[in-house]
């Protein structure tokens, strides 16, 4: 996986998790040093990348779509580093792109879009 330069995971209609925590040590760190694009699409049950409390650096990730993924309210609960990720798009095609100063708060504001709630200040940044 230390070469893995793109990631696609589409229609898995079971896949809870992408990185699966199994308790054995509760605080890990996992690096993608050569990930650039990352794009989650059409799964139905994902609720996070990594329910686990591990800390995820993605230091060349540029790229990332989620689409179609109703469940995913947040990447992580462990740390995140996503230096180069400036944007979260949900289309592969879309020009609309969403980041809300962070990795998590962008897949929690994108769930509750999809949700339909209203968000406090619901206006998109787009970057």
């Amino acid at each position: 996986m230390v070469q893995l330069e793109k990631m696609i995971i589409e229609d898995c209609e079971l896949m809870v998790e992408i990185v699966a925590n199994t308790g054995d040590v509760e605080k890990d760190e996992i690096v993608f040093s050569k990930l650039k694009s990352l794009s989650l699409f059409n799964l139905e049950s994902l609720r996070s990348f990594c329910s686990g409390n591990h800390t995820f650096k993605f230091p060349a990730l540029e790229e990332m779509t989620v689409k179609k993924c109703p469940k995913m309210n947040t990447f992580s609960r462990g740390v995140l580093n996503t230096p180069k990720l400036a944007k979260v798009k949900e289309t592969w095609y879309a020009e609309e792109k969403h980041w809300e100063g962070d990795l998590n708060t962008t897949i929690h504001h994108l769930f509750k879009k999809a949700v339909g709630q209203e968000l406090p200040d619901s206006s998109s940044k787009s970057a």
